[in-house]
């Protein structure tokens, strides 16, 4: 988006603002509406995960012009999670945080910094580009103006750019502006989200309503009246465009072109971006709806495509096409499940599974039977088949079976006198307690469950008369729950 340009239609000087990006607000918004995120689950156990990924990457289909090389993607570009266009380059922000640029590069907007990572957002200006990394750090490039940010500013969320101005928006609800006739403003707060183009920027407030500023020739900042429950909003050279809550857009300004013709029953939509006299929306199903100019097929999206990001530049396009997803989940779970009973029908068990996909994050897990049921004492050696499976918005499949065991009382002595084994205790203490959990083992094995009840009794009893002694506490507590357990599964 350069400073000035003959506007095609009216010979007049306009400027322009790309109106996209905003990643660090409007992913929330994006991804609850477009990609129901869910809690992250857990990695496997003896297995490895892939880095979770919850925003959706794909590849960049460019549109329009191309007198600078803006729309000729670099080969092999994937990964890509937001675009952002400017007057002739165009720029894109992978999943790993860093930025690759090309296009015009007349004054080095496309020569993105070595080393640069950990960025959440990007914006292209008319000669300059512009990142966001996640410690709140902003970072520039190009321009024929100083577009250094202001010192000490580390605390900003969101970025937006246009011509040779930009504004950050911070965590406190403040507008930082820098540039060429960059200003804000005097008592905007509260803000959530902004936009920029050359002669006019826009904010929405935390109370949902827009606040405009700067110049108004086309009626760019004649918001409407009654506007509110706006999320996001996109600014072109003459016109502005903004996002409400229910998935409907509203646009306003000038209009020579249909840059502000909304289609008719547009709904679903969850990004917006503008610049030139261009508008774009994309849907909940990735669909994207475009109006206004099309002189150069920056409208032109192929049929199908189905888009995760969207910018727009003064005369070319840039959309992420989602990847295809071919991958299911990946399921957590353990392969053998032994779980001592608790009484003598069984154990109630809830399964220790869970699923991740690199696309949607934590997606349910089914298992069969069902989790969280009561499970009868299996015989020693014998395990009961669990068969598990979970898909992903994209239908692929996991399948995860495993096998569950419920011990009897039997396993759990034999388990007990383990861990007193393998306790450091004296030899005499250990010996007496060994003994006794072999006696009850013993009766057990005869069938004498009244017996093997009484030596387990006498067996807690020498815990408790150690505690302190012998044992120490945790010792003693660890024994006296794992006898008092069996006791109650033993049948009398």
């Amino acid at each position: 988006m350069n400073l000035t340009r003959a506007l095609h239609e009216a010979g007049k000087r306009r400027g322009v603002g790309d109106g996209i990006g905003r990643i660090a607000l409007l992913r929330l918004a994006v991804l609850a509406l477009a990609l129901s995120v869910l809690a992250a689950g857990a990695v496997p156990v003896g297995s490895a995960s892939a880095t979770p990924t919850l925003t959706p990457s794909g590849t960049v289909v460019a549109l329009g012009a191309n007198w600078s090389g803006q729309t000729v993607v670099p080969g092999g570009l994937d990964h890509v999670i937001a675009v952002a266009a400017g007057n002739s380059n165009s720029l894109a922000l992978k999943d790993d945080g860093t930025v690759v640029g090309w296009g015009g590069n007349y004054s080095g907007q496309s020569n993105v910094p070595v080393g640069l990572d950990d960025v959440i957002e990007i914006a292209a200006g008319g000669t300059f580009s512009v990142a966001l990394k996640d410690d709140g750090s902003v970072v520039t490039w190009g321009g024929f103006f100083d577009m250094t940010p202001p010192a000490g500013l580390d605390n900003v969320v969101a970025i937006a750019a246009g011509g040779a101005r930009i504004f950050a928006l911070t965590d406190t609800g403040t507008v930082v502006a820098w540039g060429w006739d960059a200003y804000v403003p005097d008592g905007l707060a509260d803000v959530v989200a902004i936009a920029a183009a050359d002669d006019h920027a826009l904010a929405v407030t935390a109370d949902g309503t827009v606040v405009g500023w700067g110049g108004n020739s086309n009626g760019e900042l004649n918001i409407p009246g009654g506007l509110t429950n706006v999320t996001a909003v996109a600014t072109g050279w003459s016109h502005s465009v903004a996002l409400k809550t229910d998935g409907t857009v509203i646009a306003w300004g000038g209009n020579w072109v249909g840059q502000t013709n909304v289609p008719s029953g547009l709904d679903h939509v969850v990004a917006i971006a503008a610049g030139g006299q261009v508008s774009l929306a994309l849907k909940d199903s990735g669909e994207v709806i475009g109006w206004g100019w099309n002189y150069y097929g920056q409208l032109s999206v192929p049929a199908g495509l189905s888009a995760c990001a969207i910018a727009v530049g003064d005369y070319h396009a840039l959309v992420v096409e989602r990847a295809v997803d071919i991958t299911p989940p990946l399921i957590s779970y353990t392969q053998e499940l032994i779980v001592p009973a608790t009484d003598p029908a069984g154990a109630t068990v809830t399964f220790p599974v869970s699923a991740w996909d690199d696309t949607d994050g934590a997606v349910p897990v089914f298992c069969s039977p069902e989790s969280g049921g009561l499970f009868p004492i299996n015989p020693a050696g014998e395990f009961m088949e669990v068969a598990c499976w979970a898909t992903d918005q994209a239908g692929n499949t996991a399948t995860a079976p495993f096998f569950l065991h419920v011990q009897g009382a039997g396993e759990q002595v034999t388990d007990l006198i383990a861990l007193v084994d393998g306790l450091p205790l004296n030899g005499k203490l250990g010996t007496s307690l060994h003994d006794k959990l072999v006696t009850v083992q013993r009766f057990l094995a005869a069938d004498k469950p009244q017996q093997a009840e009484d030596n387990l009794a006498s067996f807690i009893n020498q815990v408790d008369a150690q505690r302190g002694k012998g044992l120490t506490g945790a010792q003693a507590d660890a024994l006296k729950t794992a006898a008092l357990r069996i006791m109650n599964v033993i049948v009398t």
